[in-house]
């Protein structure tokens, strides 16, 4: 008796394509979470940076058009703005790690997540550190952010010195 030929697979070979095909899945499901968590941590702090770098923008236009800098404490500080309509003062305010510029007492929140904020006022030399806010004709700002983003905690730290250029 002649047997017949039998095209198609085993239980064996389909058991061992099925591992296999389970295995190549399962790395690359890992790969790609790893790579979606990747992509969401570089985007919250490119966010982070973006915002950071915003409200310094607005703090400069304010601060280089600013004819004097006063009411100097710890978390905020004011100045006096010079504009067609005259002399607004404008003061940049710390409040529950959020960076505000009040002006006209309408808020404005800058900065998000802010763990410090430091100054310092520089006389005209640009070298001579003063406590005198009528003898500044400089200020140093740096204001650091933080924010953890997939139980990582990044942080971000800007500094700048900006120049008072209407200073009398």
């Amino acid at each position: 008796m002649k047997r017949k030929k039998q095209n198609g697979f085993t239980l064996m070979e389909i058991m061992i394509s099925v591992a296999l095909l389970g295995l190549v899945i399962g790395l690359s499901l890992s790969s790609w979470v790893a790579l979606a968590r990747g992509a969401a941590i570089s985007k919250q702090c490119s966010l982070m940076h973006a915002e950071l770098r915003h409200g310094f923008d607005i703090m400069s236009k304010d601060l280089v058009g600013a004819n004097g800098v006063h009411n100097l404490h710890s978390n905020w500080f004011g100045l006096n703005a010079t504009s067609t309509s005259g002399v607004k003062v404008v003061y940049y305010v710390l409040a529950d790690r959020v960076f505000y510029k009040v002006d006209s007492l309408k808020p404005q929140a800058l900065i998000s997540d802010v763990s410090s904020f430091e100054y310092t006022l520089y006389e005209d030399d640009g070298e001579t550190e003063t406590l005198a806010a009528t003898n500044a004709f400089s200020i140093d700002v740096t204001v650091t952010t933080e924010k953890t983003v997939a139980d990582q905690a990044f942080d971000d730290v800007f500094q700048a010195r900006i120049m008072l250029r209407n200073k009398l």
